[in-house]
């Protein structure tokens, strides 16, 4: 008889642990989710506002404008750092 009852106890602390642990990545999922919406917020309007000026602009300006895209690109990546 104490066998079977360790069984159900051994199964209700699975059931409860999958529980916890399905909580929790919820959670990390949505901090994912809201962070990566906040950072499309900030970049998409400055990546407009490069674009929108490439297509303005002729020459060095232009060049300048296609660098700082390049670099805006870049700073995507965790090595690169401004000078």
């Amino acid at each position: 008889m104490n066998y079977t009852k360790n069984l159900l106890l051994n199964s209700e602390v699975d059931y409860l642990s999958y529980a916890l642990i399905g909580v929790i990545i919820f959670f990390f999922a949505i901090a994912f989710i809201v962070n990566l919406a906040l950072f499309v917020n900030e970049f998409v309007p400055k990546l407009k506002h490069i674009n929108s000026e490439i297509k303005r602009s002729r020459g060095k300006e232009k060049r300048f404008w296609k660098r700082k895209r390049r670099r805006l690109w870049l700073s995507l990546l965790p090595f690169f750092t401004n000078r």
